[in-house]
């Protein structure tokens, strides 16, 4: 989404920029819309920014489409399947050695405290 952006602020001369999220059945989606130049998608992308956008989206089992015409805006949707988020599980801490100071929120405890 950053090289999104960045693209609008650097070459679409846009006065607008409109950005949605959502999210159903685990999938997130993120358009970028702006009232910028647009461009000709019939041309080559002169840069990599768009091609990386698309490959990186790809990578991660996830989609990128542009959608723009001269004079018309430019529309970025980026599509990824995203899992709920699992629960922290407890990771079990060794016992220090006898004389071993541990910092328990911002308290210094040692066995000199007991």
């Amino acid at each position: 989404m950053k090289e999104a952006v960045h693209n609008v602020i650097k070459h679409a001369q846009a006065s607008e920029i409109t950005l949605r999220v959502a999210w159903s059945e685990g999938w997130l989606t993120i358009a970028l819309q702006d009232n910028g130049r647009g461009f000709s998608q019939n041309g080559a992308p002169t840069g990599h920014g768009l091609n990386n956008m698309k490959r990186r989206l790809a990578e991660l089992g996830g989609t990128c489409s542009i959608q723009s015409e001269a004079g018309g805006g430019t529309t970025v949707q980026m599509r990824l399947k995203v899992g709920l988020p699992r629960r922290e599980q407890s990771i079990p801490v060794p016992a220090l050695p006898d004389g071993a100071n541990r910092t328990v929120s911002g308290q210094n405890q040692s066995k000199d405290h007991e």
